[in-house]
């Protein structure tokens, strides 16, 4: 019992305030066209227990600490329109795709997006 609430006290100073979530999202949406205006044909970003990539850089940018518990991925690509996240144990979801024009579920850190322009997937 004591070993869960020191985790979950760790876990709450972790957190990060609504400006630093907003912050992240704003440069990981830079990054992410960045990535795209240089012709990247895809952009995937994991989770191994830690942020990896321009995730980890975006956090790290934004002030943003703490750990994932879990193994984590996201596919984006333009081409297609689609943003798909699987977990490690096999599941998957399509989090947008530009077929329906709009996201396919409502997720944290990806928002609406009607216009299905390339390189547009809801990233603040």
């Amino acid at each position: 019992m004591l070993l869960a609430r020191a985790h979950q006290r760790r876990d709450a100073q972790a957190g990060a305030s609504p400006e630093k979530i907003e912050k992240f999202k704003e440069v990981l949406g830079a990054k992410i066209r960045a990535e795209l205006a240089r012709g990247a044909t895809y952009i995937f970003m994991s989770t191994d227990y830690g942020p990896e990539g321009i995730l980890s850089d975006a956090l790290s940018e934004a002030g943003v600490n703490g750990s994932f518990k879990l193994k984590d991925s996201v596919f984006i690509n333009p081409d297609a329109g689609e943003v798909k996240q699987s977990q490690v144990r096999g599941s998957s979801r399509f989090l947008y795709s530009r077929a329906k024009q709009t996201d396919v579920q409502e997720h944290p850190g990806v928002h609406s997006a009607k216009a299905a322009n390339k390189g547009d997937f809801g990233v603040a």
